[in-house]
């Protein structure tokens, strides 16, 4: 939306998963591990990302996918 406006070149964004404690993952391996998982805390807050420019699709797409790679290294998820 913001690309769409033109307001702004930078930008930050991360991901936070709040009143996760205590959820279980029962499909194995699905994240790595071959026995159920659970979720040991309630917040769970991935580092921000920079995009330095939004304008630059390119940027966009990179940035977006740093997003992802940072919220799954926050859950415990290596791929």
């Amino acid at each position: 939306m913001y690309q769409k406006l033109g307001r702004s070149t930078a930008m930050y964004v991360c991901v936070t998963i709040v009143g996760c404690k205590d959820l279980w993952n029962y499909t194995a391996n699905v994240y790595g591990a071959n026995t159920p998982t659970k979720v040991d805390r309630n917040q769970i807050v991935c580092m921000p990302i920079e995009i330095r420019n939004i304008q630059d699709d390119r940027q966009v797409r990179e940035g977006i996918e740093n997003c992802i790679r940072m919220t799954k290294y926050s859950l415990g998820i290596r791929k």
